[in-house]
Formats: structure tokens, sequence, C-alpha cells
């Protein structure tokens, strides 16, 4: 559900919805970093309704990235290179795009930083 789609419905609705729809950062591509820097710097309150925050680099075409490679290497003994290319391309992926200011998030008590080369990293505030 979007913002202008909760409106649709009802005006009242928006302010109700902002918890359901703002709930989650998700960061995968450079173009996230980008939209919450401007969703901070227009709509700051927005921020408070963030309670998680996901880093997945590349994680959101993930599976789209794989059946495109399966279908360039097609067949059951290219599975090496399959994995090569993918491991490969998932390196682009690792880092966050430099010099992109967030906004703070000061109600976010979740962090995940999950990516293809190692296990994933959960912080809650009760790991301070």
């Amino acid at each position: 559900m979007s913002l202008p789609v909760a409106s649709l419905v009802s005006k009242a609705w928006c302010p109700a919805s902002l918890c359901y729809l703002f709930s989650v950062a998700d960061f995968s591509l450079e173009a996230n970093f980008n939209r919450w820097r401007n969703i901070g710097a227009s709509m700051a309150y927005i921020s408070f309704y963030v309670r998680k925050v996901n880093f997945e680099p590349g994680g959101r075409f993930r599976e789209q990235r794989i059946r495109e490679l399966k279908a360039k290497y097609f067949g059951d003994d290219n599975k090496t290179d399959i994995m090569l290319e993918f491991l490969l391309q998932e390196h682009e992926y690792q880092a966050p795009p430099p010099n992109v200011r967030l906004p703070l998030m000061p109600r976010a008590t979740k962090f995940l930083w999950s990516n293809m080369m190692t296990h994933p990293i959960r912080w809650t505030s009760e790991t301070k």
C-alpha cells in the first residue's frame, strides 16, 4: 500500500497509515539511500515512524539476477559459473554510497545488515 492509495480511501487514513507505510527503512540500492535522504529533507517527521532498518545490498533484485544467470548458463553443469558470476556481481553492492547523509531514525529498534558473503548481522536495542 502507498500513501496516495491510503488517501484515496479516506483523508483520515493518511496519519493512521504512516506507522505501517514507513515502519521499515529498506536499503538495497543506491536509489533507496537517495529516497530516504529526500524524505528526511522534505518530511523529517516520517523518520519517527521507522522501527526497523534493513541494509541488504542488492537484495531486492537477487532472485531476478539468479534467474538471469541461470538463463545465461543453461544446464545443470554450469552451477559453478552461475555462483562465481553472482558473487562477483554481489561485490558491487556491498557498501553504502559515499556522502549520502540519511535522516536520524530515533525510534528504530532493529537493524539488519545482510549480504551473500557473510551471516546476517542483527542489532536490537537489547543487544547494546
